[in-house]
C-alpha cells in the first residue's frame, strides 16, 4: 500500500470507531439482552452486533487490495476484526 491508501485507511477506520464509540456509549444506557455463542462464558449482546455490522459495512470503503481480512501467514498487511 501506498502512504495516501494507508492515510485514506487511517481516516476511515478512525471515523468507524468513533461511530462504534457513540454505538457503546447509547448501549450503555439501554437494557441489554444478551446471548452466548460458544459457551456460557462467550457473550454477545445486541450493541456487539450492530458494532460489528458498522466496522464490516465501513471497512468495505477501503482499498483492501493488500488487506487480508484474516489470515496468519502472509506477507501482506493484515486486518482480523473482533470488536
Amino acid at each position: 500500500m501506498d502512504s495516501a491508501e494507508i492515510e485514506q485507511c487511517f481516516e476511515v477506520a478512525l471515523g468507524l470507531v468513533k461511530e462504534a464509540g457513540q454505538v457503546v456509549r447509547e448501549a450503555i444506557k439501554k437494557q441489554k439482552t444478551i446471548e452466548t455463542k460458544s459457551c456460557n462464558v462467550d457473550l454477545v449482546t445486541e450493541s456487539d452486533k450492530a458494532v460489528e455490522k458498522l466496522l464490516i459495512e465501513g471497512l468495505a470503503s477501503m482499498p483492501l487490495s493488500q488487506i487480508h481480512r484474516r489470515g496468519k501467514h502472509s506477507s501482506r498487511s493484515q486486518m482480523c476484526l473482533d470488536p
